[in-house]
């Protein structure tokens, strides 16, 4: 299959080449980008036509009039310690002046609070002075030696993403703002705006929405570059007017505290309190119904709806009941790995699914200094091998300025490549389901509101980074789940529960794990023959003498200087374990024995880094830390399979080389084989039955083999042509 299932990016004035590389990509969809149109040549193509609309900058004649109207933010100010005379706090300093304007109305420094930091106390109005001239907040008579801070509203007065291409691409157009329809007046204007950009584009067939209402949490530092960025922020969406909106709907009015926490801003790594989870629902009300209002408009006009799973799906949340209900009717997303393919593919919602292929077609990697080839296929590699685990994507695409790919012909034939190679597995997969050998739940507080989101890169420094993009490419069926689950039964659906993060936070779980009724039923479920892996810090909360709730399970436990006259004393150090001869990366984890029963596989400086333990008829295994690379990947597979009682899983659906992954379909007797390495690979694959047959390949290629026939077949490009 050489044609269809693309999208690609165009611009006028490449409306010669536009038509050549649909030829040459085998594209039937065209779509402009940000800073870029679709000339009427393009148009008449003959191809679906994608428009790009962000409703919230669409109109910014209207935003500059009504700057009351954009986007607000609650932003802590420095802490500053008090000397004895009165404390003035320049509110911006630290942040990015040209993004953010202190909003000094009536109704925003009512709100604001000074807070003692020291004592914990927040101070009454008379005990400060706000200079709207001057952009500071003078405490007066403050307490010599305290700290203060000022919670205070911002106007965010130049929209992320405009930021992000003026400062990275170098535009030069007017800075964008980003209006926020909360207010009833800029959302009777965006739906007027919208009928009559619908009425004035009839060849549009595809109105993608590039956003939606609130983009993810980016603030800038004094310099521009982010000081503080959180995916799943939902910051922007905090106003006076909103916070007005809320207390009618809930009952009570958040402080500003509730979003700064302190200076964390309740980054996803917190744990929520149960205000921050209130926000949360209060504005995915608010932005699924407003969604829907526009879908309505869309489809009316006749056209299809496309939601971009980016910037600002703030609100959107694919992964939470509720969101068939705006009525999208596609989504696409940004991808550069597996996690971030099956972040898109697993979306449990009956749309159209695209993904948008990194790298993005922009100035900073298409300089003539990049091997943006490349980094194409070894994008496409990572994905390539989750996407064999669900292919249920419908499109594929690229994004940004065609006048830059256009002048790399290298590029332009590695993407022809990915295409074909793209076409190809979805077309000949079809419905299959391939091969599992056992189901895996990820444990957390965010559960499937974050699924395929615990390994963001930019949390990537996290002791199981490489858990998410190692499971996504796996022979094992895998779902996200919270701690409500685990209390409602959801674990008689899993054969193996991982737990991973830091201590306290979100992902591990944090003070959810003090709950005796968890830990009573996870304990159960393993004794069972439940398996469990618990990395980093896996059932964290100090109480008492312990830190990890399930040490006796897991048969060691974190050392935080409270213990040391008490240890195990002889555990056992086995040559003939299955997981012995494994190689984690090392790691002082401050983890140690706490029973002589459990194997001791691995150590650090006499810490553990690898330990196994059996639990009545369960199995538990503690990993210190879990990276990217393949050998972490196998590492991981062994565990698990370990963990379920399958050794025999190393000769059957298994590739003997880690840096080749084997994909079984059982309906079609067939298996894909994939290199994911810019290097020729050998490998042994064993097929459903244990029969093994040699296997090499190029890099990044991909073969399908016929095991019982004894054949292989090539079925798509190479690198290189």
């Amino acid at each position: 299959m050489s044609f269809g299932r693309v999208t690609l990016p165009a611009e006028v004035g490449f409306e010669k080449e536009t038509a050549e590389l649909m030829v040459r990509w085998g594209a039937d969809a065209v779509r402009n980008s940000d800073g870029t149109e679709l000339s009427k040549e393009i148009r008449e193509l003959g191809a679906t036509v994608y428009s790009t609309l962000c409703l919230i900058r669409a109109d910014q004649d209207y935003a500059y009039a009504n700057r009351q109207f954009v986007h607000h933010r609650v932003l802590m100010s420095r802490p500053q310690a008090a000397s004895g005379d009165d404390l003035t706090i320049h509110l911006l300093d630290g942040f990015f002046k040209r993004q953010f304007e202190v909003d000094f109305s009536a109704e925003s420094t009512v709100l604001w609070e000074v807070m003692d930091r020291t004592s914990g106390e927040t101070l009454f109005s008379k005990h400060w002075q706000a200079d709207e001239a001057t952009g500071t907040l003078t405490v007066l008579n403050p307490v010599p030696g305290h700290v203060y801070t000022v919670n205070f509203f911002v106007r965010q007065v130049w929209e992320p993403t405009s930021m992000y291409n003026h400062l990275t691409n170098g535009w030069t157009c007017r800075p964008a703002m980003g209006l926020d329809p909360r207010f009833p007046e800029v959302k009777e204007h965006i739906f007027q705006w919208l009928e009559n950009w619908l009425e004035e584009n009839p060849d549009t067939d595809v109105v993608r929405l590039t956003s939606l209402f609130y983009h993810f949490t980016i603030t800038g530092g004094e310099n521009g570059d982010p000081c503080h960025t959180d995916w799943f922020g939902y910051h922007d969406a905090v106003s006076p007017y909103a916070l007005n909106c809320f207390e009618m709907e809930f009952g009570y009015r958040p402080k500003l505290e509730d979003f700064v926490d302190g200076g964390s801003y309740n980054g996803v790594q917190r744990i929520p309190s149960q205000t921050v989870l209130d926000w949360m629902v209060f504005v995915q009300h608010f932005v699924r119904e407003t969604a829907r209002q526009v879908n309505e408009r869309i489809h009316a006009a006749g056209k299809t709806s496309m939601l971009f799973f980016g910037d600002h799906w703030i609100g959107s949340e694919p992964y939470l009941p509720g969101f068939g209900n705006a009525g999208f009717d596609a989504v696409v997303g940004s991808v550069t790995c597996g996690e971030d393919l099956r972040r898109i593919a697993d979306i449990p919602a009956d749309v159209m699914k695209e993904i948008r292929m990194q790298p993005y077609l922009f100035p900073d990697l298409f300089d003539g200094k990049h091997d943006t080839a490349a980094v194409a296929r070894k994008m496409w590699a990572a994905a390539r091998r989750a996407l064999l685990r669900n292919p249920c994507i419908d499109r594929i695409g690229y994004g940004g300025y065609l006048s830059l790919a256009v002048k790399d012909a290298a590029f332009v034939d590695a993407v022809a490549d990915i295409c074909n190679e793209f076409r190809e597995i979805v077309s000949s997969v079809g419905g299959q389901k391939p091969y599992s050998v056992a189901r895996v739940g990820v444990l957390n507080v965010w559960g499937r509101c974050r699924s395929w989101m615990t390994d963001p890169r930019w949390y990537e420094k996290t002791a199981g980074r490489g858990l998410g993009e190692a499971l996504s490419g796996m022979p094992f069926e895998v779902s996200f789940i919270d701690f409500d689950d685990v209390r409602n039964g959801m674990l008689e659906s899993l054969d193996v529960l991982i737990n991973t993060g830091a201590e306290n936070s979100a992902w591990s779980g944090g003070e959810a794990w003090a709950d005796p009724e968890v830990q009573q039923i996870i304990r159960d479920w393993v004794q069972r023959g439940g398996g469990l892996l618990g990395i980093d810090s896996p059932s964290a909360c100090a109480s008492g003498a312990r830190v990890f709730q399930l040490s006796d399970l897991f048969g060691v436990d974190r050392e935080t200087g409270c213990t040391l006259n008490t240890a195990a004393g002889n555990p056992q150090m086995p040559d003939d374990h299955f997981l012995k001869g494994l190689t984690p990366e090392p790691v002082e984890s401050s983890v140690f024995p706490v029973t002589d029963e459990v194997d001791v596989l691995v150590r650090f400086r006499k810490q553990v880094v690898l330990s196994a333990n059996k639990c009545g008829e369960g199995r538990a295994v503690y990993l210190a830390r879990l990276g990217h690379k393949p050998d972490q990947a196998r590492l991981l597979h062994c565990i698990l399979l370990w963990l379920v009682g399958k050794e025999d899983g190393l000769r059957k659906g298994f590739s003997e080389n880690s840096s080749v992954d084997a994909v079984f379909f059982p309906e079609s007797d067939a298996v894909y084989v994939l290199n994911s390495t810019g290097y020729s690979q050998e490998t042994t694959v064993y097929d459903l039955n244990g029969n093994a047959f040699e296997m090499t390949l190029e890099p990044y290629e991909i073969k399908t083999a016929l095991p019982n026939r004894n054949q292989t077949v090539k079925i798509l490009c190479e690198e290189g042509r």
